[in-house]
């Protein structure tokens, strides 16, 4: 295999620990060298920018409910019927942060309480470039982590159709 499918295979967890430096991530892929040095040896251009302001960030400054499992499964039914579970993807998250934000924004606007799950890769890139090994152990990883959520009884949300499409489909 090329190092490129390696590389693409594994680009959620890239993403997720360039979220913790984004400015400088930023400052070393967002500039003319990196994108043409990006473009002969990974073959591709216009690679996305992380999001400055990280999810994390956002739902700190909107003291959004922290996402714990234990305390979910003891909310009432009344609770339960007026919250949701906001699965993030590493699209969003990281290079659209501001998406998922505003997607929180909107359900708290309609009256829910929005808990965001911690990231977790869903492995689809792995899916799409064949390591599936690989794809299968993150598949049943999570698959036990969803069933974990779904058992709350609480509607969980996703904003990425692939992604989404994958945990129906492909898990």
């Amino acid at each position: 295999r090329h190092w490129r499918d390696y590389l693409i295979g594994d680009i959620e967890t890239i993403a997720s620990w360039q979220s913790h430096a984004p400015v400088l991530v930023n400052f070393l892929t967002q500039n003319p060298l990196a994108h043409w040095s990006v473009a002969k040896l990974v073959r591709m251009v216009d690679l996305p920018a992380t999001s400055p302001l990280t999810v994390r960030q956002g739902l700190k400054q909107r003291q959004a409910p922290v996402f714990n499992l234990e305390k979910l499964s003891t909310l009432s039914d009344l609770e339960r019927a007026n919250s949701v579970i906001l699965l993030q993807d590493a699209f969003t998250s990281f290079y659209e942060s501001q998406i998922v934000l505003d997607t929180y924004d909107f359900l708290c606007q309609l009256g829910y309480t929005v808990y965001v799950s911690p990231f977790f890769p869903s492995g689809k890139p792995l899916h799409v470039k064949g390591f599936l090994k690989k794809f299968q152990a993150i598949a049943q990883k999570n698959t036990n982590y969803l069933n974990q959520l779904a058992e709350l009884g609480i509607p969980l949300l996703g904003i990425e159709p692939s992604i989404v499409l994958t945990y129906r489909d492909e898990y």
